[in-house]
Formats: C-alpha cells, sequence, structure tokens
C-alpha cells in the first residue's frame, strides 16, 4: 500500500516536473496548455482565456496514476521502507507535556543551552534526557524567498519545537539509508519537542513526495506565500548577490544553471514584451504546486500563510501556528519588535537570548521595477491567484492586487 501511495506521488509530480532549456531561458512544461497562452503575443490571446481554468486539487485515483508513476520513480524509489519507524505522532507527543507546570518550558526544551548561543547539552545528559535526532513531524516546505527562513526562526523559539533550518535532502535516491542520513541531520529534541526542518526546495521537489511514505501519516506542512511578483524580483536580487561571475562581466551570468541579464526586467521579459516562463517566474504560480501536494495529502495537513501579512505582523499568524499545531500556548506580542533599521521584526524571547534578528543580507532593497512590467506579471499570476481563492479558500491580500 505504500508502495502504490508513492508511484501515485511520483505520477503527480511528473505532471509538473519542467524541462529547462537553458541558453534561450525558455521552459517547456508538461502544462503547455497552460503556459502556452503567455508565449503567443497578446493580441493573439483569446479574449478572458484564463489558464487557470479547470485546475482540480481532488485526489486522483491510483489506477489512473500507477503505471505512468511507476516509471517516473524508478530512479529515486530503490526499495519499500520495510517498516521504517516514523516516530511518535504529533498528539503522542504533545500528550506527554503538563503545560500547566510553572516550569513546563524548561522541561519542554531541555537539549540545549541558551546563553548567547545554542550549544548541545553534554552526551551524558542528552542520554539520560532522551534528546535524540528524530524524524520530522512538521515541515516547512516553502515558497522559496516567501518568508521561510524567518517563520522557521520564529518557529523554532517555541519551547516545543526543534527546528532544522534549511536542510536539503541528502542525494538522489529515496530509501532507509538516505532518510537515515536525513534524520542525522535534524537537530535534538527531547520527547516532549516536535522535530521539524525547513526547506522551500520541498514546495516542488519531486523527492519530497517520493519519500513520503517514510513520513508519519500526520505530519504537517507549512506554506507561506507572498505576492508572487514581490517574490520574482527577491529571487532574481538573490541569485545576482550569490552569483560569481567576474567583475568585469557581471550581468548575463549564469548560476545554478539560471541565465540571469542585465536588469530584472530583460530576465523575465523575452525581446517581444511577453513574460518568460523561467525559473524566476514558474514557481509563483502556487495553484500548480499545491495542486500535487493535495493529490497526496489531506488539506487540514497544511498551514497556508499569507506572506505579505506575516511580515507586516508576524504574532497573529504565530498564534495560529500554535492553534494548528496544537501547541500550548507561548507566543506573546512582546516577542515580536520591528527593527528600526530594517523595517522588519525581531525577536525579543527571555528565554531564548540566542536569537534577535534576521542575518544582515536580509530585505535588500528592491529594484525599481517600471509600472508596465509590473503589470504584465500581475496579470500574467492573477488566474492562478484567483484560483487560490476559488479552490483553496484562500483570501490573501494580495490576491486581489492590481495596478
Amino acid at each position: 500500500m505504500m508502495r502504490c501511495k508513492v508511484l501515485i506521488a511520483c505520477l503527480s509530480v511528473s505532471i509538473a516536473i519542467t524541462l529547462v532549456t537553458f541558453g534561450g531561458g525558455m521552459i517547456s512544461t508538461i502544462y503547455p496548455a497552460l503556459l502556452r497562452i503567455y508565449r503567443q503575443p497578446q493580441s493573439e490571446r483569446t479574449q478572458g482565456q484564463n489558464p487557470a481554468q479547470g485546475l482540480k486539487w481532488n485526489k486522483i485515483t491510483e489506477v489512473e496514476r500507477k503505471d505512468a508513476a511507476r516509471q517516473t520513480c524508478s530512479p529515486h524509489l530503490q526499495s519499500e521502507h520495510n517498516g521504517f519507524e516514523t516516530g511518535d505522532s504529533i498528539e503522542t507527543i504533545l500528550g506527554r507535556i503538563n503545560s500547566t507546570d510553572p516550569k513546563w518550558t524548561k522541561k519542554v526544551d531541555n537539549c540545549y543551552t541558551y546563553d548567547g548561543k545554542q550549544s548541545p547539552i553534554p552526551g551524558s545528559l542528552l542520554e539520560k534526557r532522551q534528546c535524540q535526532k528524530r524524524m520530522p513531524v512538521a515541515i516547512v516546505i516553502g515558497v522559496k524567498k516567501g518568508g521561510t527562513g524567518t517563520l522557521s526562526r520564529f518557529l523554532g523559539l517555541h519551547p516545543v519545537i526543534s527546528i532544522t533550518r534549511e536542510m536539503p535532502f541528502p542525494g538522489k535516491q529515496v530509501n532507509a539509508s538516505s532518510i537515515t542520513k536525513w534524520i542525522q541531520l535534524m537537530r535534538f529534541s527531547s520527547p516532549f519537542q516536535l522535530t521539524m526542518t525547513e526547506s522551500p526546495g520541498f514546495f516542488h521537489s519531486h523527492l519530497t513526495l517520493v519519500f513520503q511514505s517514510y513520513l508519519s501519516s500526520s505530519v504537517k506542512f507549512f506554506v507561506i506565500l507572498r505576492d508572487p511578483v514581490d517574490r520574482a524580483i527577491s529571487e532574481y536580487l538573490h541569485y545576482v548577490a550569490h552569483s560569481n561571475a567576474p567583475k568585469d562581466r557581471p550581468f548575463d551570468m549564469i548560476y545554478k544553471n539560471v541565465r540571469i541579464q542585465e536588469t530584472f526586467e530583460k530576465t523575465i521579459l523575452e525581446p517581444g514584451g511577453d513574460i518568460v516562463v523561467s525559473k524566476f517566474t514558474w514557481l509563483g504560480l502556487y495553484i500548480i504546486h499545491i495542486q500535487k501536494l493535495l493529490n497526496l495529502y489531506e488539506r487540514d495537513q497544511f498551514m497556508f500563510i499569507d506572506g505579505d501579512a506575516f511580515a507586516k505582523d508576524p504574532y497573529p499568524t504565530m498564534s495560529k501556528v500554535e492553534e494548528f499545531l496544537g501547541l500550548p500556548k507561548f507566543y506573546k506580542r512582546s516577542h515580536f519588535v520591528k527593527s528600526k533599521t530594517k523595517g522588519f521584526f525581531c525577536a525579543q524571547v527571555p528565554e531564548r537570548p540566542d536569537f534577535g534578528c534576521m542575518i544582515p543580507s536580509k530585505g535588500r532593497p528592491h529594484p525599481k521595477v517600471s509600472e508596465d512590467v509590473l503589470r504584465k506579471l500581475q496579470d500574467f499570476y492573477r488566474p492562478y491567484n484567483k484560483a487560490l481563492r476559488d479552490q483553496l479558500g484562500l483570501n490573501f491580500s494580495w490576491i486581489y492586487k492590481k495596478k
């Protein structure tokens, strides 16, 4: 049964896998009917044509997917997990906590010391307190440049959460050995804590879905979504900042197989002025990526977060996180203080002096983008944004943004 679920998962992903052609900067996808529209000149598009029309997130049966899924998965799934232990469920872990005890936070979070920095306690104490590296029961899976880093930092302030940040899956094969290596990359957690990890690449990665049979059936996912136009600009800046292009030729560079032009506009527009369906724009078609996830998991396993609202005031979101996971109440409004220099929120938690603000590079100023380009991007994303509202009931403020 587990193998069938994995096979179904793989085909679900295969529908959305993109075939990248470098040099031209274009991507042909297995969603040609959806994306072909934006390769046409504006004048040739049918009035009212909606590329997101008909997107469904209802589960698709094994019969419809199994054969093709087997071909997609075979390079990645070596063998069944043979009863691989997924660990305790969230409900079991939380059931051990006595939150009426005035000292419950210290009794729960007792695998590390926080005297200005995080340090694991000595090995003998780790064993005595049953501190181990465990399988994650909740994962922040995206979206890249959507606020995942800050969300994970704030999640890690809760004494019940032990989260490992930005942890990609080790290797290309998914089997008991690679899963064990993945677990060993996690932070220590006590029997009273939820082990979590963060990887924004999980949102669109096929490997995440291939190894879903190893995860607990009650696993929870966090997906933080910001305005896809702002997200695309932010990712462009990230790639420019991390490229190793020579100083005498800083643009038209390639970083991680992605071609970057002199400006954001040149990077995301074709010579004729239409949007290039590239790494920068594809990820912002959120409903497509969410659809494949909802073919596998139940809707109530996901918490979708408004990234723009989170950036303006993280406290309401963190309170909802506690409700979503069923955590004892811990977060206070006083824990979140806006930085006077950057304008972003920092943490001010007496129990956790090891963390205050995010790294200085966070919050790079965005370049001035022309109103015409912004309008084209908003038109490009609008039907997909609308599908988030119509199919998932998400009423994030940026969904309605118009220029």
